[in-house]
């Protein structure tokens, strides 16, 4: 999150800028990702190495956990920023260049320019889950080759995502399916932290190594926690106008208390 806070500051330069100087700023930016990528799978041994789950679970020496991770962002805070850089830089200057030429608001009017998008990035996607499929066996794994086929695949399925989900909330009956997501978002920063608290509390007390946890298993968690996060959300927002956090996060940023409670919020205007 550090990183993100601080590549963010190169925006700035950027906000007043034309949208067309936007977008060849972001595509020269991924495209030296993409570059540095396949650069850096050269440099790692091309030989393929034994896979080996290593037995892992936060509560197990936490101290030490803690202490490795501080050490890590001592150490390498400002190497990894350098590295991530182009990367977040070029995917926060896209969706700058969204908001500038006002795409959601302008679906119905770019819907076939939106379509076409979506086709290609699906397109575009389908040649990294083979190379991935191919290179990932139960005894062997290339972490550098197979970056480059998951940072590219990556952005390609996250842009065919956006497309894909642009083009059903035009339909009304995907306005009311997908309606719930909306209570999650307006608590993005109290769901995101709480997912992440409660995730890893829980599997370090029902897995004694959390690295043996499958994909599947995974994904199963996910699509019910998040299930959970929509009617916590929904209930919480009925009540309250933010998120506990939301809430906490505006009083450090405006040097106030908001009004928490929807009533309070009432009793304020009238």
């Amino acid at each position: 999150m550090n990183t993100y806070a601080f590549t963010g500051f190169w925006l700035l330069l950027f906000y007043k800028r034309n949208p067309k100087t936007i977008l060849i700023w972001s595509i020269v930016l991924l495209m030296l990702t993409e570059l540095l990528a396949i650069l850096g799978s050269f440099i790692e041994t091309t030989e393929s190495v034994s896979f080996i789950v290593p037995a892992f679970n936060q509560f197990d020496g936490w101290s030490e956990h803690a202490y490795n991770r501080i050490l890590f962002f001592l150490k390498y805070h400002v190497p990894s920023n350098i590295v991530l850089f182009p990367e977040i830089s070029g995917l926060f200057l896209l969706g700058l260049f969204v908001g500038k030429i006002e795409l959601i608001q302008r679906v119905r009017e770019l819907r076939k320019n939106i379509r076409t998008i979506q086709i290609i990035a699906f397109l575009l996607t389908i040649p990294s889950w083979i190379m991935l499929f191919v290179q990932s066996t139960p005894t062997s794994y290339n972490s550098m080759e197979s970056y480059v086929y998951v940072i590219t695949s990556g952005k390609t399925l996250s842009i065919f995502y956006v497309a894909t989900l642009l083009l059903l909330l035009e339909k009304e009956r995907w306005q009311a399916f997908l309606s719930p997501v909306g209570y999650v978002g307006r608590m993005a920063l109290t769901n995101y932290l709480g997912q992440t608290v409660v995730t890893t509390t829980l599997f370090a007390l029902l897995f004694d190594n959390t690295a043996e946890i499958t994909l599947w298993q995974s994904a199963i968690y996910c699509f019910a926690f998040y299930t959970l996060q929509i009617f916590f959300s929904k209930w919480w927002l009925s009540q309250y106008q933010f998120g506990p956090l939301e809430w906490l996060w505006r009083i450090g940023t405006y040097g106030r208390v908001p009004p928490l409670k929807t009533k309070d919020l009432e009793r304020v205007v009238n």
